[in-house]
């Protein structure tokens, strides 16, 4: 299905879009010995402005684009402003496949009012661990602990 991205003008341009969920993504640092996270976002039933299907879900990096939005619901309306772009995945960057580019705009269809989200990277990612039941989020959760404190 990605393949309909392919076709897509390679301009900026509105899509829509569900949220699914939040996850991680691993950067691993051999000469660090240790391993630091980003954050991420899922969405799905990707649609472009015509409301045609381009892509059954994608992964985006979870930026302050989204975190201004707060605390999203699963299937939740979405529209995003991006740029469809090709690129090379695999371990050797062997195939081919195509994207859409970081959003630069997003907006959530809905009006309604959401529970905020942390603005620092280790309090997302101590919300993130906290909400899919993973182990060993250590000074992440406690981040995200703190600034609950601070907001209530």
């Amino acid at each position: 299905m990605r393949t309909e991205v392919e076709h897509q003008k390679k301009e900026l341009e509105e899509y829509t879009c569900s949220f699914q969920k939040l996850g991680l993504k691993r950067l691993q640092f051999k000469k660090k010995g240790h391993t630091r996270f980003s954050p991420t976002i899922c969405v799905d039933h990707i649609k472009n402005s015509k409301g045609e299907l381009v892509a059954h879900h994608m992964w985006f990096t979870y930026n302050s684009s989204f975190s201004s939005l707060g605390v999203l619901k699963k299937g939740e309306q979405l529209i995003i402003k991006a740029q469809p772009i090709n690129y090379k995945k695999g371990v050797w960057r062997e195939k081919r496949d195509c994207k859409l580019s970081q959003p630069t705009t997003v907006q959530a269809l809905n009006n309604i009012q959401h529970a905020p989200m942390p603005k620092k990277k280790e309090a997302v990612i101590g919300y993130i661990m906290e909400n899919n039941k993973m182990e060993n989020s250590g000074h992440y959760s406690t981040a995200y602990q703190n600034w609950l404190r601070k907001i209530n």
